[in-house]
């Protein structure tokens, strides 16, 4: 394959919202731990408040796909994250250190951070299905872009490694039958 093949990357008129969705997606992260990972999970939050600040709303809006998905989920939650533990891995919150949680959580009792927790776990699937709402509606204005767009978008360097993938997968009696995701 020719290196010549550029990637590229579409602005659409979805990416402004999905960044605005990401970032209050972020917001309900609570993470919990020793005093050593709530700092990293902090200079986490610090870079990725950059990257809303700095990025093109298109490449935040990329990157808020990739983390409501199953595959980006890792990204998104980290190793510990309150919500998700508690919901998914049935982390009982009463056994956790008051130290090791937020200090916004300390002076609350068990039932005030359940509920507080309950809360953000609905906000979280709120946000995530508006996301991915929003995520068709971006995939679908792309591909329509790269159909009316001869040598841009079918011939890009996304589109051939797909192709290439596919033609792979097929030989593994692997099928895809979607496009490549922009």
């Amino acid at each position: 394959m020719a290196q010549a093949g550029s990637a590229v990357l579409y602005d659409t008129p979805y990416d402004k919202e999905i960044a605005q969705l990401s970032r209050k997606l972020d917001e309900t992260r609570i993470f919990y731990g020793s005093a050593d990972y709530m700092r990293e999970m902090e200079s986490r939050k610090n870079k990725a408040n950059h990257i809303y600040e700095a990025a093109a709303p298109s490449a935040v809006a990329k990157r808020a796909i990739f983390n409501s998905k199953a595959s980006g989920e890792k990204n998104f939650l980290g190793k510990k994250e309150l919500v998700s533990d508690v919901e998914t891995n049935g982390i009982d919150i009463s056994k956790i250190k008051k130290a090791e949680l937020p200090a916004k959580l300390r002076d609350m009792d068990t039932d005030e951070i359940k509920n507080h927790i309950k809360g953000q776990s609905l906000r979280r699937k709120e946000l995530q299905t508006k996301i991915d709402r929003l995520a068709k509606k971006r995939q679908a204005h792309i591909e329509n872009l790269v159909k009316n767009e001869a040598g841009k978008g079918g011939e890009s360097l996304d589109a051939k490694i797909y192709n290439c993938i596919k033609t792979q997968a097929a030989d593994k009696k692997i099928v895809y039958t979607d496009g490549p995701a922009y």
